[in-house]
Protein backbone atom coordinates (compact mmCIF):
# COMPACT_ATOMS: atom_id res chain seq x y z
CA UNK A 1 0.00 0.00 0.00
CA UNK A 2 1.12 3.54 -0.52
CA UNK A 3 1.82 5.66 2.50
CA UNK A 4 -0.15 8.89 2.73
CA UNK A 5 2.50 11.33 3.84
CA UNK A 6 1.70 14.40 5.91
CA UNK A 7 3.88 17.47 6.15
CA UNK A 8 5.05 17.93 9.71
CA UNK A 9 7.85 19.97 11.18
CA UNK A 10 10.90 17.84 11.88
CA UNK A 11 11.56 17.75 15.58
CA UNK A 12 15.02 17.64 17.08
CA UNK A 13 14.47 14.00 18.06
CA UNK A 14 13.40 13.04 14.54
CA UNK A 15 16.49 14.69 13.08
CA UNK A 16 18.68 12.92 15.62
CA UNK A 17 17.16 9.57 14.68
CA UNK A 18 17.73 10.36 11.01
CA UNK A 19 21.40 11.13 11.69
CA UNK A 20 21.75 7.81 13.50
CA UNK A 21 20.50 5.95 10.45
CA UNK A 22 23.00 7.58 8.04
CA UNK A 23 26.14 5.82 9.45
CA UNK A 24 24.34 2.48 9.18
CA UNK A 25 23.56 3.12 5.53
CA UNK A 26 27.15 4.22 4.96
CA UNK A 27 28.37 0.92 6.42
CA UNK A 28 26.04 -0.92 4.05
CA UNK A 29 27.50 0.96 1.08
CA UNK A 30 31.05 0.11 2.17
CA UNK A 31 30.07 -3.54 2.61
CA UNK A 32 28.51 -3.65 -0.84
CA UNK A 33 31.49 -1.99 -2.54
CA UNK A 34 33.81 -4.62 -1.06
CA UNK A 35 31.66 -7.54 -2.22
CA UNK A 36 32.46 -9.51 -5.32
CA UNK A 37 29.85 -11.97 -6.61
CA UNK A 38 26.85 -13.23 -4.69
CA UNK A 39 25.02 -16.46 -5.41
CA UNK A 40 21.25 -16.29 -5.25
CA UNK A 41 21.16 -19.86 -4.03
CA UNK A 42 22.81 -18.77 -0.78
CA UNK A 43 21.58 -15.19 -0.26
CA UNK A 44 19.43 -12.50 -1.87
CA UNK A 45 20.35 -9.21 -0.17
CA UNK A 46 18.08 -7.07 -2.36
CA UNK A 47 15.05 -8.72 -0.77
CA UNK A 48 16.20 -7.44 2.62
CA UNK A 49 16.61 -3.93 1.17
CA UNK A 50 13.04 -4.02 -0.16
CA UNK A 51 11.73 -5.02 3.27
CA UNK A 52 13.75 -2.24 4.93
CA UNK A 53 12.35 0.32 2.47
CA UNK A 54 8.85 -0.85 3.34
CA UNK A 55 9.51 -0.39 7.07
CA UNK A 56 10.86 3.14 6.53
CA UNK A 57 7.78 4.10 4.52
CA UNK A 58 5.56 3.01 7.43
CA UNK A 59 7.45 4.97 10.10
CA UNK A 60 5.34 7.72 11.64
CA UNK A 61 8.18 9.58 13.35
CA UNK A 62 10.01 10.53 10.14
CA UNK A 63 9.16 13.58 8.06
CA UNK A 64 8.25 13.34 4.37
CA UNK A 65 11.68 14.61 3.28
CA UNK A 66 13.48 12.16 5.58
CA UNK A 67 11.49 9.22 4.21
CA UNK A 68 12.21 10.17 0.60
CA UNK A 69 15.94 10.65 1.20
CA UNK A 70 16.26 7.38 3.13
CA UNK A 71 14.42 5.45 0.42
CA UNK A 72 16.69 6.95 -2.25
CA UNK A 73 19.83 5.98 -0.32
CA UNK A 74 18.56 2.44 0.19
CA UNK A 75 17.71 2.17 -3.50
CA UNK A 76 21.25 3.26 -4.30
CA UNK A 77 22.51 0.43 -2.09
CA UNK A 78 20.21 -2.03 -3.85
CA UNK A 79 21.33 -0.82 -7.28
CA UNK A 80 24.97 -1.29 -6.24
CA UNK A 81 24.14 -4.85 -5.23
CA UNK A 82 22.29 -5.47 -8.48
CA UNK A 83 25.33 -4.25 -10.42
CA UNK A 84 27.03 -7.48 -9.34
CA UNK A 85 26.62 -10.74 -11.24
CA UNK A 86 23.86 -12.96 -9.83
CA UNK A 87 23.32 -16.67 -10.52
CA UNK A 88 19.98 -18.43 -10.66
CA UNK A 89 20.01 -22.14 -11.49
CA UNK A 90 23.47 -21.71 -13.03
CA UNK A 91 22.25 -18.95 -15.36
CA UNK A 92 24.13 -15.65 -15.02
CA UNK A 93 22.70 -12.30 -15.87
CA UNK A 94 23.75 -8.69 -15.34
CA UNK A 95 21.72 -5.81 -13.99
CA UNK A 96 22.46 -2.13 -14.25
CA UNK A 97 21.31 0.12 -11.43
CA UNK A 98 18.86 2.99 -11.63
CA UNK A 99 20.75 6.22 -12.24
CA UNK A 100 18.27 9.09 -11.94
CA UNK A 101 18.00 10.14 -8.28
CA UNK A 102 15.62 13.04 -9.07
CA UNK A 103 12.69 10.69 -9.60
CA UNK A 104 10.35 9.79 -6.74
CA UNK A 105 9.68 6.14 -5.78
CA UNK A 106 6.09 5.04 -6.40
CA UNK A 107 5.66 4.03 -2.75
CA UNK A 108 6.19 7.57 -1.42
CA UNK A 109 4.82 9.75 -4.24
CA UNK A 110 2.19 12.21 -2.98
CA UNK A 111 -0.06 11.83 -6.05
CA UNK A 112 0.37 8.55 -7.93
CA UNK A 113 0.25 8.41 -11.74
CA UNK A 114 -3.28 7.78 -13.02
CA UNK A 115 -3.78 4.78 -15.30
CA UNK A 116 -6.60 5.05 -17.89
CA UNK A 117 -9.82 4.00 -16.19
CA UNK A 118 -8.70 5.06 -12.70
CA UNK A 119 -9.23 8.82 -12.97
CA UNK A 120 -12.67 8.89 -11.33
CA UNK A 121 -11.45 7.38 -8.08
CA UNK A 122 -11.29 9.87 -5.23
CA UNK A 123 -8.36 8.86 -3.02
CA UNK A 124 -4.68 8.31 -3.70
CA UNK A 125 -4.92 4.80 -2.23
CA UNK A 126 -7.77 3.88 -4.56
CA UNK A 127 -5.92 5.19 -7.61
CA UNK A 128 -2.77 3.37 -6.51
CA UNK A 129 -4.61 0.05 -6.16
CA UNK A 130 -6.41 0.59 -9.44
CA UNK A 131 -3.14 1.32 -11.25
CA UNK A 132 -1.47 -1.79 -9.85
CA UNK A 133 -4.43 -3.96 -10.84
CA UNK A 134 -4.60 -2.48 -14.35
CA UNK A 135 -0.88 -2.94 -15.00
CA UNK A 136 -1.00 -6.48 -13.62
CA UNK A 137 -3.95 -7.40 -15.84
CA UNK A 138 -2.31 -5.77 -18.85
CA UNK A 139 0.84 -7.86 -18.38
CA UNK A 140 -1.20 -11.05 -17.90
CA UNK A 141 -3.16 -10.37 -21.10
CA UNK A 142 -0.19 -9.43 -23.27
CA UNK A 143 2.78 -11.49 -22.08
CA UNK A 144 3.67 -14.23 -24.61
CA UNK A 145 3.50 -17.36 -22.48
CA UNK A 146 4.89 -19.52 -25.28
CA UNK A 147 8.27 -17.86 -25.01
CA UNK A 148 9.40 -20.15 -22.20
CA UNK A 149 8.91 -23.44 -24.07
CA UNK A 150 12.42 -23.54 -25.52
CA UNK A 151 14.31 -21.96 -22.63
CA UNK A 152 12.72 -23.41 -19.48
CA UNK A 153 11.96 -26.91 -18.30
CA UNK A 154 8.33 -28.01 -18.22
CA UNK A 155 6.70 -26.61 -15.09
CA UNK A 156 9.76 -24.53 -14.18
CA UNK A 157 8.95 -21.31 -12.34
CA UNK A 158 11.07 -18.20 -12.69
CA UNK A 159 10.70 -14.52 -11.89
CA UNK A 160 11.24 -11.49 -14.10
CA UNK A 161 11.81 -8.18 -12.29
CA UNK A 162 10.86 -5.11 -14.33
CA UNK A 163 11.58 -1.53 -13.34
CA UNK A 164 10.51 1.49 -15.36
CA UNK A 165 9.81 5.18 -15.06
CA UNK A 166 6.58 7.02 -15.73
CA UNK A 167 8.01 10.39 -16.72
CA UNK A 168 6.62 13.89 -16.14
CA UNK A 169 4.61 13.58 -19.36
CA UNK A 170 3.03 10.29 -18.32
CA UNK A 171 5.00 8.13 -20.77
CA UNK A 172 6.72 4.87 -19.82
CA UNK A 173 10.49 5.22 -20.26
CA UNK A 174 13.82 3.75 -19.10
CA UNK A 175 12.56 0.17 -18.90
CA UNK A 176 14.92 -2.29 -17.23
CA UNK A 177 14.38 -6.01 -16.77
CA UNK A 178 16.14 -8.76 -14.83
CA UNK A 179 15.57 -12.40 -15.72
CA UNK A 180 17.51 -15.66 -16.03
CA UNK A 181 17.22 -15.52 -19.85
CA UNK A 182 17.49 -12.59 -22.33
CA UNK A 183 14.31 -13.66 -24.17
CA UNK A 184 12.26 -13.23 -21.00
CA UNK A 185 13.80 -9.80 -20.43
CA UNK A 186 12.99 -8.73 -24.00
CA UNK A 187 9.39 -9.92 -23.73
CA UNK A 188 8.89 -8.13 -20.42
CA UNK A 189 10.31 -4.91 -21.89
CA UNK A 190 8.09 -5.25 -24.97
CA UNK A 191 4.93 -5.58 -22.89
CA UNK A 192 5.79 -2.72 -20.52
CA UNK A 193 6.80 -0.48 -23.44
CA UNK A 194 3.30 -0.88 -24.88
CA UNK A 195 1.56 0.42 -21.74
CA UNK A 196 -0.74 3.38 -22.45
CA UNK A 197 0.14 6.95 -21.52
CA UNK A 198 -0.94 7.90 -18.00
CA UNK A 199 -1.51 11.10 -16.11
CA UNK A 200 1.88 11.80 -14.48
CA UNK A 201 2.50 11.53 -10.77
CA UNK A 202 2.97 14.70 -8.75
CA UNK A 203 5.15 15.69 -5.82
CA UNK A 204 4.33 18.99 -4.08
CA UNK A 205 1.98 19.80 -6.96
CA UNK A 206 4.62 19.37 -9.67
CA UNK A 207 4.68 16.57 -12.26
CA UNK A 208 7.70 14.32 -11.67
CA UNK A 209 9.13 11.02 -12.85
CA UNK A 210 7.91 8.04 -10.83
CA UNK A 211 9.88 4.78 -10.56
CA UNK A 212 7.73 1.64 -10.58
CA UNK A 213 8.80 -1.99 -10.00
CA UNK A 214 6.88 -5.07 -11.12
CA UNK A 215 7.83 -8.68 -10.36
CA UNK A 216 6.39 -11.10 -12.95
CA UNK A 217 6.19 -14.74 -11.87
CA UNK A 218 6.40 -16.96 -14.95
CA UNK A 219 5.79 -20.71 -15.15
CA UNK A 220 6.58 -22.68 -18.29
CA UNK A 221 3.47 -24.60 -19.27
CA UNK A 222 1.11 -22.26 -17.42
CA UNK A 223 -1.65 -20.41 -19.23
CA UNK A 224 -0.70 -16.97 -17.99
CA UNK A 225 2.15 -15.32 -16.10
CA UNK A 226 1.48 -13.84 -12.70
CA UNK A 227 2.33 -10.18 -12.23
CA UNK A 228 2.69 -8.99 -8.66
CA UNK A 229 1.70 -5.33 -8.31
CA UNK A 230 4.11 -2.76 -6.91
CA UNK A 231 5.65 -2.89 -4.38
CA UNK A 232 8.27 -5.60 -4.11
CA UNK A 233 7.92 -5.29 -0.35
CA UNK A 234 4.49 -6.94 -0.70
CA UNK A 235 6.29 -10.18 -1.55
CA UNK A 236 7.20 -12.59 1.26
CA UNK A 237 10.73 -12.05 2.60
CA UNK A 238 13.47 -14.31 1.21
CA UNK A 239 14.12 -17.53 3.14
CA UNK A 240 17.18 -17.68 5.45
CA UNK A 241 20.51 -18.68 3.85
CA UNK A 242 20.30 -22.23 5.28
CA UNK A 243 16.93 -22.84 3.62
CA UNK A 244 18.11 -21.46 0.28
CA UNK A 245 21.32 -23.46 0.38
CA UNK A 246 19.36 -26.68 0.88
CA UNK A 247 17.35 -26.21 -2.32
Amino acid sequence: RIVMLQKNKSTTIAKFKFLLVVPVLAMMLIYVSCSDERDVSSDDPTGDIDNLISKIQNKDNLSEDEKIELVKVLQAVEEKMEGTSFKEKNKVYEVRGWADTNDVPFAVIEEVPVFPGCADLKTNNERKSCMSEKITQYVVNNFDTGIGKDILDEGEITRVIVQFKINASGDVTEIKARAPHPDLEMEAKRVINSLPRMQPGKQRGKAVGVVYSLPIVFQNGGDTPGAVGETVSDLPPPPPPEAQASK
